[in-house]
C-alpha cells in the first residue's frame, strides 16, 4: 500500500477545508468514475494552512489507466497500482473532517461531487465498504458561483487561469494535480475574501478580457438569430409594424420571430402551429398542434392554435399582446 502524505499544525474554530478529486478518464458509460487521486487542504479563518493532505487511490472497477489519465494528470500505473482504496483514503480524510470541525469540503465545479458518486456506486456495485465515501460525499459543497459572483466575474474561470492572476504557481508538478489545485483553489478563496481584487492588475485584465468575450459571443449569437429571423421575407404588415420601432421593441421583434420561423423549419409537416405560455415559467414556445396533448396543456396558461400560412398574422398578433 502507498503511504500517504499529511502534514500538522495548531488546530482552529471556523476552519475551512478546499479539496480537489483525480478521477479515472476515456471510460464511456454512466457512473463509471472512480477516483485516482485526493488533495485535501484544511486552512484557519485567516487562511494559515493547519494541515495538508494527499494520496493517489487505486480504482475498484478500472484500475488500468488510459492515455487519457496518464497525460491528464501525470500520474503512472505504478503509482496507481501501489495506491490504497479510496474508502480507505476517505476515512482519513472524515477523521480530518472531525478533528477540524469542518462543515463544508469546498470544490471548483460540480464534478467532484457527481465523479465521488460514481466511486461510491462502483464499491457498491462490488459489494465493497462505502461509508466513509458517503460521509465526506455529504460535505463535498461546489462553491465556483459564490465565489464566482463574490470576485463580480461574469463567468466561472477555471483554477489554473484564475489562481495565476494571485500569483500561484504549483511547487512541484502542475494542475491538474489534486494537491497543487486544492492549494489553488485556497489561495482563490483568500484573494476573494480577504484582498481588494480592483488593485490586481493582473485579476483585472482577466476580468475584462472575459467581459469582452462574452460580450462578443453574445453579439454572434444575436447576429446568427436576426438573420435566421429574417430569412423569410417580411410581410406588408411586418413592414409597417416595423417601421419606426425603437431598438428595444425591434430586439423583441427578432427574438419572437426568430421562434416562429424555428418552428416552421423544425415541424415542416405541420398544417397547424400553436403559440402556448407555461404556467411555471411563463415562458412562450411554439408546437405543432397536434403535440398539444392533455398532460401539456395542463401546464399552459394560454394557447393560441393558427394555420400555417397565417404565422405571419400570429406573429404580429402575440407582439401586441
Amino acid at each position: 500500500m502507498k503511504e500517504v502524505i499529511a502534514t500538522s499544525a495548531k488546530n482552529n474554530s471556523g476552519n475551512m477545508c478546499f479539496a480537489d478529486f483525480e478521477f479515472t478518464c476515456g471510460v464511456a458509460g454512466r457512473n463509471t468514475s472512480e477516483l485516482l487521486s485526493v488533495g485535501i487542504v484544511i486552512c484557519s479563518p485567516a487562511y494559515d494552512v493547519l494541515e495538508s493532505f494527499y494520496s493517489t487511490v487505486r480504482p475498484v472497477k478500472y484500475p488500468r489507466m488510459t492515455k487519457q489519465c496518464r497525460e491528464l494528470t501525470g500520474l503512472t500505473q505504478e503509482e496507481i497500482n501501489a495506491s490504497p482504496d479510496s474508502e480507505e483514503v476517505f476515512g482519513i480524510i472524515a477523521g480530518l473532517i472531525e478533528k477540524y470541525s469542518i462543515k463544508r469540503v469546498c470544490v471548483w465545479g460540480n464534478f467532484d461531487r457527481t465523479g465521488v458518486e460514481g466511486d461510491i456506486v462502483q464499491h457498491r456495485r462490488a459489494g465493497l465498504s462505502f461509508a466513509n465515501l458517503k460521509s465526506v460525499y455529504r460535505k463535498i459543497t461546489d462553491i465556483q458561483a459564490e465565489t464566482t459572483a463574490k470576485m463580480e466575474l461574469p463567468q466561472a474561470v477555471n483554477i489554473s487561469g484564475l489562481s495565476a492572476a494571485f500569483g500561484y504557481i504549483p511547487e512541484n508538478g502542475g494542475f491538474h494535480n489534486a494537491l497543487n489545485d486544492a492549494q489553488a483553489l485556497c489561495e482563490i478563496h483568500k484573494a476573494a475574501y480577504t484582498t481588494d481584487l480592483s488593485e490586481n492588475e493582473k485579476f483585472c485584465r482577466l476580468k475584462q478580457e472575459r467581459i469582452e468575450k462574452l460580450a462578443a459571443i453574445k453579439a454572434e449569437q444575436e447576429e446568427k438569430r436576426r438573420q435566421e429571423a429574417l430569412s423569410l421575407p417580411l410581410s406588408p404588415d411586418e413592414e409597417v409594424y416595423c417601421s419606426g420601432l425603437s431598438e428595444d421593441s425591434m430586439r423583441r421583434f427578432i427574438g419572437l420571430r426568430y421562434r416562429f420561423v424555428r418552428a416552421l423549419v423544425k415541424y415542416p409537416e405541420a398544417e397547424r402551429l400553436a403559440v402556448v405560455q407555461f404556467r411555471d415559467t411563463g415562458k412562450i414556445k411554439l408546437f405543432p398542434s397536434y403535440k398539444l396533448s392533455p398532460s401539456i396543456r395542463g401546464m399552459l396558461t394560454r394557447c393560441e392554435c393558427f394555420p400555417r400560412d397565417e404565422w405571419q398574422q400570429a406573429l404580429l398578433d402575440e407582439l401586441g399582446r
